[in-house]
């Protein structure tokens, strides 16, 4: 019954990767737009960050970021005790090691978003190089129906991306996923550029 919002910020004065982390605020008013939002702060990771999401499943929450680890960013889940607080055990559950997961001039994976698959199954896209390549793109972790998404094992990441310039839209990536107005079908916005570099 309330509005949680997660959002990325260096420390004060910080500019550089060490000091970005993920944090929330919360409103608990039916409307967004009104009533008072409260900071929680900086969400307990494990590693400095960006990009967080939640998402419930099997009746617990897991929150996913992009961990800065070493000159890479990868992907770590953990289970959340509340919408600002994770659980003790965080998993890595991807790393950049496909050459289109490296364009750019960094090793980059982020913007993980949730979307559930029809038979149990989960599936995370991400983006994949950095976001001023033009090969900025989607690639795609699923997770079959009963497997424990803290496990890193269960996650299998495709081979190539699953959403890429074409058509003459470069640097496809960071996207989200939500309901037609009929609640039918399932959309995707996402970052684009209309020409190359």
């Amino acid at each position: 019954g309330k509005w949680y919002l997660y959002y990325s910020a260096p420390a004060s004065g910080s500019k550089d990767d060490k000091h970005r982390a993920v944090f929330v605020l919360e409103n608990g008013s039916t409307d967004p737009m009104k009533g008072e939002w409260v900071d929680h702060g900086r969400v307990n990771t494990a590693h400095a960050g960006i990009d967080g999401t939640v998402f419930d499943h099997g009746g617990k929450r897991y929150f996913v970021y992009s961990p800065y680890l070493g000159a890479d960013s990868g992907l770590a889940i953990a289970e959340m005790e509340n919408p600002w607080t994770l659980k003790e055990q965080e998993s890595v559950i991807a790393r950049p090691d496909r050459s289109w997961e490296k364009q750019g001039g960094r090793q980059i994976l982020e913007g993980p978003e949730f979307l559930p698959g029809p038979k149990g199954d989960l599936f995370l896209t991400y983006s994949a190089s950095a976001c001023w390549s033009d090969d900025y793109a989607l690639g795609l972790l699923r997770a079959p129906a009963g497997s424990d998404p803290l496990d890193p094992a269960a996650w299998v990441k495709t081979a190539q991306p699953v959403f890429k310039r074409a058509n003459g839209v470069y640097a496809t990536g960071h996207n989200g996923f939500f309901l037609s107005a009929d609640g039918k079908e399932n959309w995707i916005i996402y970052h684009a550029n209309p020409g190359p570099d």
